[in-house]
């Protein structure tokens, strides 16, 4: 295989990894996403040598046309992850509320004899 199809059959599977990386974010799969994230940065390592050693540039209409793509593609995967981590900051900062008002009231009624007694009873009678 020539440098020339090599550096497109690494373009084609950058541009799937990239699909893949959406549905991966769409799925909130982080196992995924690790996989995905490993795999584009050794692959554009590569793409980045090769297309150094063939001296490719902006003046290619095909690789610019699906470069241009890409970075549409890139930038969509990066708008999709910060809105998931914004939503996962907010129910976390949610479950820490909770979490501390569940502390609160578990203080208060830990001691009470007679609130453990009442509820003993009920549950008795049912």
């Amino acid at each position: 295989m020539s440098q020339e199809q090599n550096f497109w059959r690494l373009f084609n599977d950058y541009e799937g990894l990239t699909r893949e990386q959406a549905t991966a974010i769409a799925e909130w799969n982080h196992e995924a996403l690790q996989i995905v994230h490993g795999k584009k940065a050794v692959i554009l390592v590569e793409l980045e040598r090769i297309a150094d050693l063939l001296g490719l540039d902006h003046n290619n209409p095909e690789l610019m046309a699906r470069w241009s793509r890409l970075v549409v593609a890139e930038q969509y995967n990066s708008a999709q992850m910060s809105e998931n981590l914004a939503k996962a900051r907010i129910e976390s900062q949610l479950l820490n509320v909770a979490t501390q008002r569940l502390k609160a009231i578990e203080h208060v009624y830990a001691g009470d004899t007679q609130w453990g007694s009442l509820v003993g009873s009920f549950s008795a009678q049912g």
